[in-house]
């Protein structure tokens, strides 16, 4: 069965005063049908430009790529055939959530009520229990995507990231966590550095001048994303060669 929705090579440039910036660079992932895909990373690290690329809501953007869903091609749709498709297929929260959600309503009932309204003219239609039901469903992620500078660096299944995470990045996002056994009085730990400008990122991995276990080509061009472990990819040449 054909994944439910296919990204390959979703690249995305953008117009600044300075010109074009790559906000986007070589991301691919897909989603099954039922399935839960979490994209995870900082503030302008290109997740939510992914998001609204899938629903065209870019018209100031370059698009380069194919986006499969339910084996249509979306860039080559009609305007009309999108609006079909934005809400009742593919729908998105704004990530304000004092103005994307109602404050003095449940999450859930407002997620169980987009369901409701689009499958209210449907010819098996879905009754309020259900509808809650599929809400809840939306909680938990079964496979992650680690995004940083514009590019998927890591996924894997969420079991498999907070496990064995294998790029630098993943690894010090969670070294940055705290729990219940970090004292108090110490402070977090942090990852050295700073994210480069979207638009002047390196020829090479974005993360290379952060990281503590770079080598050579790392600086040359981006590398791929290499499957380390089975069902699990990370963009590091220094992990791929471990796993030889």
């Amino acid at each position: 069965m054909p994944a439910l929705l296919d990204v390959r090579n979703l690249n995305i440039d953008l117009a600044t005063a300075q010109g074009r910036a790559s906000a986007v660079r070589d991301v691919s992932f897909y989603i099954e049908p039922g399935e839960v895909l979490g994209v995870v990373g900082k503030s302008g690290s290109g997740k939510s430009v992914t998001a609204l690329s899938l629903l065209r809501l870019l018209p100031q953007a370059v698009v380069r790529c194919s986006i499969q869903f339910s084996g249509k091609e979306l860039l080559s749709l009609s305007p009309e055939e999108m609006r079909q498709i934005r809400g009742a297929g593919i729908s998105m929260i704004f990530q304000e959530p004092m103005t994307a959600l109602n404050p003095v309503m449940r999450v859930r009932e407002q997620i169980a009520e987009a369901v409701l309204a689009h499958a209210s003219g449907a010819q098996s239609p879905v009754g309020k229990a259900e509808a809650w039901r599929r809400a809840v469903d939306s909680q938990v992620a079964h496979r992650i995507s680690v995004m940083y500078a514009g590019s998927v660096v890591e996924t894997a299944s969420a079991a498999q990231v907070f496990a064995h995470a294998a790029h630098p990045y993943t690894r010090g996002l969670l070294n940055s966590v705290p729990t219940l056994r970090s004292e108090r009085s110490k402070p977090l730990r942090t990852i050295e550095g700073t994210v480069p400008a979207s638009a002047a990122l390196p020829p090479g991995c974005a993360f290379e001048p952060r990281c503590s276990s770079s080598i050579a080509s790392c600086a040359l061009e981006l590398p791929p994303l290499v499957e380390v472990a089975p069902g699990h990819f990370a963009r590091c040449p220094v992990v791929a060669r471990e796993a030889r």
